[in-house]
């Protein structure tokens, strides 16, 4: 959200862009970003080889550089600034890595009690997930981490629920133990959850996934285990098709962002929203690429826009 046009401004100055082009220069530019555009569609399209660049110019230049109230809305939306993500990272004796981050306005550095603070429930926790203790709350379903090792598949992260000596409860999202696994009946759970098993209890909108699901699982011996996902119940193999067809609109550079931030190591990520060919959209929280982030690292870009292409149809009087 952009307060006026000073910040719009910036946001253009940000992007090396001018916000005051000559209509001369403004109609030669479009014409020319048409033209990449319409190259790329032909090769399937390949927004890292045009860049951010492009994709901005085409939209200063397809709403007559931000001349009307639509047009600076629409510029507005491209934009998401780039937060600073704070860290408290650290490892369990048994190898296992962790880390809490936190970021958004108003957000700050973790003060050193604080992060004693984390440390210490950190431990606690990792003495309790080899007790086999926890209560499974949650299931984050995803596309696998490029580079990691099975990124092909489905990335499933579980949602652990545990209670602290003091009585506070805290929510880890993690790969369950062995005892875990065992005692928590998660193997019965997921073999259930890859059928396209389970009751919806509750479903409201959510920006990740396709939604917030409470889903009501009936474990052999009649037991029941309410979870919450971000996806409804189906077969694991829709899934997997959907992750994939993800993966290609990535490539291809078709999403939006949303809630980016840049964590000490210059790792950028955030909110990417992906609409599939059946027209549902995903929402999915992995890393940004370099490409649709602003020149001075203060932005990133979405590649693609709802209002884009009504913006420029009505500017080529379509």
């Amino acid at each position: 959200m952009y307060e006026d046009d000073k910040e719009l401004e910036r946001v253009l100055e940000s992007a090396a862009l001018s916000s005051d082009m000559s209509p001369s220069r403004v109609q030669g530019v479009h014409e020319q970003v048409m033209k990449i555009a319409a190259t790329s569609r032909r090769r399937g399209g390949a927004f890292r080889k045009i860049g951010v660049a492009a994709v901005l110019v085409a939209g200063v230049t397809a709403v007559g550089v931000a001349a009307t109230e639509s047009g600076r809305e629409w510029l507005r939306s491209l934009f998401t600034p780039i937060q600073p993500a704070y860290l408290v990272s650290g490892s369990h004796h048994a190898g296992e890595s962790w880390s809490v981050t936190r970021s958004g306005p108003g957000a700050g550095p973790f003060s050193d009690a604080e992060a004693e603070g984390i440390k210490a429930t950190m431990e606690e926790v990792a003495a309790l997930k080899r007790a086999g203790e926890g209560r499974l709350i949650g299931l984050l379903e995803g596309p696998g981490i490029p580079g990691a090792p099975g990124a092909g598949k489905m990335l499933t992260v579980y949602q652990i629920e545990y209670t602290l000596r003091s009585g506070e409860k805290t929510t880890v999202g993690e790969q369950p133990g062995d005892a875990q696994i065992a005692r928590m009946r998660l193997d019965e759970i997921m073999k259930l959850r890859d059928a396209g098993e389970g009751e919806i209890v509750s479903q409201t909108e959510f920006p990740m996934g396709l939604g917030k699901y409470v889903i009501r699982f009936t474990l052999v011996d009649g037991e029941t285990v309410d979870v919450q996902t971000i996806f409804p119940p189906a077969p694991c193999a829709e899934r997997e098709a959907m992750f994939a067809e993800i993966r290609q609109l990535k490539e291809a550079r078709q999403f939006s962002v949303f809630n980016a931030d840049r964590t000490p190591d210059g790792m950028v990520s955030g909110l990417l929203r992906y609409t599939l060919a059946d027209g549902r959209v995903v929402g999915v929280a992995e890393t940004i690429p370099a490409d649709v982030i602003s020149p001075d690292g203060d932005y990133a870009v979405s590649p693609v826009s709802n209002e884009a292409t009504e913006i420029q149809d009505q500017s080529s009087g379509r």
